[in-house]
This record gives C-alpha cells, structure tokens and sequence, in this order.
C-alpha cells in the first residue's frame, strides 16, 4: 500500500494515573494521512478493563477521528509489571465499500498502529509543612503601656520563701499581736526581749484590763455616751 494508505495517532501512548478507583479517560487523534480511503477498527489487550467510543469506521484521505479510549476501575499493584496495549488496525477500503465491518472478511493488507498503556502509581502526599513562627506585631502597634508615674515596683519574692507582706495603709490601726501561745509565722522574726533590769509585765487578767498599781488612783471612767469626759476627782493638798 505504501504511503497512499497510512495512519498515524497522537500520542502514541495512553497513560492513566492512580488511584485506580474511578473510570479515566484518554483521548487519541486518529489521522489518515495517506492518499487513499481505509477502513478502521480498534483492539485493545483486555476488553473489560477498556471501552472505546468507536470499533469499525471509515476515513477518507486526511480526515482525521477522536479515539476515546476509558480505563474501568480496577485493583492496582504497583508491583506488578502491566503490559496492556489499544491498537489502530487499518487496511485499504474501496470507495463502493458501505459496511467497515464487511471489509476485514476480504482484507488483504492490514496495518496497525500500536499504543502503550501506562499505568502511573499514585503519587505519596507531601509531608506537612512546619508549623509557621508566630505573626509579628502589626505595624504600628502601641508598646505595652509603663507603669503609672510613682507607682512603687512590685516587691521580689523572698529568697526561698513567701513574699513579704505590704505595709499598712496610712492611718491604718496596727495589725493585732498574735495570742498567748500562738506560733511565730514562718519567716516572722523573733520578738524583742526586755530591756535589762525592767520588771516583766504583769499578765493580763482573765477575760478583762489588769488590774490598778497598788495605792494608785482607780481607773478612769469613760464619759456617758454622748457627754464630756468625766473630771478627775480632787486630790488632797500634799502636806
């Protein structure tokens, strides 16, 4: 046949991409470009896993056709070495021919056009990305606002204990002192001893004021609610 009867297809191979779960498709232009008119029919290696558009056709010289060819899903083993192929197979067909079917029981020279199917494995995800820094402060942001204007510092903690208590407010009254017999605080120092030479202080009595000093003046009495301070009584001239 020569050149007059030639086909050629673009690409020359058909290549699928996993995952295999779902039907693909493929697309193949199928050119006649030799002189004369030819008859078209299309095989494939495994006829369930492929499906084409068209089997038998006619194409007159330079006309050129779209093969569609569709993978079915199926379980694939990226170990296995695949060896599937679609080919065009074409022969010479008379202009009187009405039936491309009836033309390969008589034909004497065939051609083909041989594709390799390529089955790529499905590519691994990409390891994540690092998690990203922190975002800087937006431009133009204020700085964090000084302490007040004489406001005392914060007091550091005490080497290896609590922090030390804060001192009364002004005109505060004293804090009372602990009860007889009660533990110092952690941390509080001891009390002062007495001078030297002073008497020890008389206990309190029980549940009230100590008692008066031997021969000394009886105690004051307090002013009648909502009246003035009692006086003193009078004392004897001293002899």
């Amino acid at each position: 046949m020569g050149d007059e009867v030639h086909v050629k297809c673009e690409p020359d191979s058909l290549t699928f991409n996993g995952p295999y779960d779902k039907r693909q498709q493929s697309t193949v232009t199928v050119m006649n470009d030799g002189k004369k008119r030819v008859a078209i029919k299309i095989r494939t290696s495994d006829n369930g896993l492929f499906k084409v558009n068209m089997v038998y056709a006619f194409m007159d010289a330079g006309a050129s056709k779209q093969l569609q060819v569709r993978c079915q899903p199926f379980q694939f083993d990226p170990n296995k070495n695949y060896n599937h192929r679609v080919a065009v197979v074409y022969t010479f067909a008379d202009e009187s021919a009405t039936s491309p079917q009836e033309i390969w029981k008589t034909a004497k020279e065939i051609k083909e056009v041989m594709m390799k199917v390529i089955f790529k494995a499905e590519e691994a995800a990409p390891p994540a990305e690092a998690a990203a820094p922190a975002a800087p402060p937006a431009e133009g942001a204020p700085p964090a606002a000084p302490p007040a204007e004489g406001a005392p510092p914060a007091a550091p903690p005490a080497e290896g204990g609590a922090a030390p208590a804060a001192p009364p407010a002004e005109g505060a009254p004293p804090a009372a002192p602990p009860a007889e017999g009660a533990p110092p605080a952690e941390g509080a120092p001891p009390a002062a001893p007495p001078a030297e030479g002073a008497p020890p202080a008389a206990p309190p009595a029980e549940g009230g004021a100590p008692p008066p000093a031997e021969g000394g003046a009886p105690p004051a009495q307090p002013p009648p609610e909502g009246g003035d301070a009692a006086k003193p009584p009078d004392q004897p001239p001293p002899a």
